[in-house]
């Protein structure tokens, strides 16, 4: 009835700061997210971590009006997240050319982009009850600041152990692609003429296409299977309500086959990083 009330009177429901309630012990819940995570953070990096850009300005403008000499001088989160950042990105390349090493670079860099875009760090933050610990000018924070308090929480862990960093990243960002079709998180316009490409580099003949069936021609119910024939080996198959559909969708299917990334493949390895790049 009160949610309705907001509705009804300001057209949204407002979402209440908890430290504004007197229910709030920052360095409490600090620890609490420690022990979710199961990580041992240096508390001062951490605090900084989820010190905003905005919150300082804030800051030193209440201190002024307060006519304070000498005004605290509070350092932000930026540099932490642009170690958290480089981090992320280096540890999922590493780990999506190691689980995945059929896939094509091209494939690699969509998969990474999905994973660190501010989306989906904003998200992670999100549910990971960054929102009360981010300090910002106005509450809630946004989908950047909450994606920087992610960044710069990695920053601040790799000052402390980078190797439980890079698990960190993994654990929370990897397992993000968990029941997601990564071919299709990869925008391909011309499977047909990526699968003649990939062939060719292996030397392999040109592919066929085969109408396997077709039931319903002419009527709205039409439904036909292609198959992707390579030397008489058939690399993939699908239905479609037309031949250039099902065609498509066949050579979608021979390079899911190829890549490794099918239906019957083996799920990524969530709990393995792979060494770094020389070792």
């Amino acid at each position: 009835m009160v949610e309705q009330n907001y509705i009804l009177k300001e057209g949204k429901v407002p979402i209440l700061k908890r430290a504004g309630e007197g229910l709030f012990n920052y360095p409490a819940e600090l620890a609490a997210l420690e022990a979710r995570l199961g990580e041992s953070f240096d508390r001062h990096l951490l605090s900084q971590a989820f010190i905003t850009q905005s919150h300082v300005q804030q800051e030193a403008e209440q201190q002024r009006e307060l006519g304070v000499e000498n005004v605290v001088n509070l350092q932000d989160n930026s540099n932490l997240e642009k170690q958290g950042i480089k981090v992320i990105r280096d540890t999922l390349e590493r780990w999506l050319i190691a689980a995945l090493p059929k896939f094509p670079r091209e494939g690699v860099e969509a998969l990474l982009e999905y994973l660190t875009k501010e989306e989906m760090l904003a998200d992670v933050g999100f549910h990971l009850s960054l929102r009360e610990l981010v300090l910002t000018a106005s509450y809630p924070p946004t989908g950047k600041e909450l994606a920087q308090g992610f960044s710069a929480m990695v920053g601040a862990l790799v000052n402390s152990d980078q190797a439980r960093a890079e698990q960190l990243v993994i654990d929370i960002l990897g397992s993000q692609l968990a029941g997601k079709e990564l071919n299709e998180l990869w925008s391909l316009r011309d499977p047909m003429g990526l699968l003649v490409n990939l062939l060719k580099e292996e030397g392999r003949s040109q592919p066929e296409s085969r109408l396997l069936w077709k039931t319903g021609p002419g009527t709205i119910l039409a439904s036909y299977r292609v198959g992707i024939y390579v030397d008489r080996e058939l690399l993939g198959e699908s239905p479609g309500e037309s031949l250039d559909i099902a065609e498509e969708m066949a050579a979608r299917d021979a390079l899911r086959n190829m890549f490794g990334t099918g239906e019957a493949s083996p799920p990524l390895p969530w709990g393995r990083l792979p060494n770094r790049v020389g070792n």
